[in-house]
């Protein structure tokens, strides 16, 4: 696993997921995100994320 590659990111993303008191309250005001991953100074992100439960 490297930093910010598609491991390190779903890893992240379960983490996020793991409270459910967290991600419950996210999810009743409708909370949405998309994370940019890289380092400061770079030229592009590493990678792209969206670490939230999706409602069915």
């Amino acid at each position: 696993m490297t930093l910010f590659d598609a491991e390190w990111i779903q890893r992240f993303a379960d983490a996020w997921n793991a409270d459910s008191e967290l991600t419950g309250a996210l999810e009743k005001i409708g909370f949405n995100s998309v994370i940019g991953y890289g380092f400061t100074g770079g030229r592009t992100r590493r990678g792209v994320s969206s670490p939230w439960k999706k409602v069915a």
